[in-house]
Order: C-alpha cells, then sequence, then structure tokens
C-alpha cells in the first residue's frame, strides 16, 4: 500500500519490516521463541529446544529497534522507495 502510494502521489515511503524484538511490556506467553526463554528461566525451568536447532534468528532490543526505524526514516531526502528488514542476512 505505501509503494502504490508513493507511485500514485509522488510521495516519499518507507517500509520497516521489524523481526523478533524484544523488551519491557513482552508478554511471557505471546508465543514467541524469545518469550518463551525468558518464561522459562523466570520459572526455573530448563530451555527447551522445540525444533532440530537449525534455525538462526537475530534478536534486537526494541530500543535499538526503536532508534534504528527512527534513523532509517530520516534518512537523507530522496525519492525514496525502500524496505529496510531487520533479520540475519541470508
Amino acid at each position: 500500500m505505501c509503494v502504490a502510494w508513493s507511485r500514485e502521489y509522488g510521495v516519499e515511503s518507507r517500509i520497516v519490516r521489524p523481526f523478533h524484538t524484544y523488551g519491557p511490556g513482552m508478554r511471557l506467553d505471546d508465543g514467541r521463541v524469545f518469550a518463551d526463554f525468558v518464561a522459562d528461566l523466570v520459572a526455573g525451568r530448563d530451555i527447551v529446544m522445540r525444533s532440530g536447532g537449525l534455525a538462526r534468528r537475530a534478536f534486537c532490543y526494541i530500543a535499538d529497534a526503536t532508534e534504528g526505524f527512527f534513523r532509517f526514516s530520516s534518512r537523507a531526502k530522496t525519492r525514496c522507495r525502500t524496505t529496510l528488514a531487520t533479520r540475519m542476512p541470508r
């Protein structure tokens, strides 16, 4: 939708696609792997891997992610149709 708006009206658009952020206010029962790890630690349980352990994830603290979003959105004013994905490089 952002790209279509940008093309139609000639306005700048930037899209941020955050992946695996964590921080204060995060519910320990939200189903994300980081929350599961923290919930296990808080409860004194062993951390249980529910997969083969081959997946790689980059976790980003919410304050760092927010700073990155603002830096990305305030880049030099150009006709930018760019997406920032906060994940591990392939």
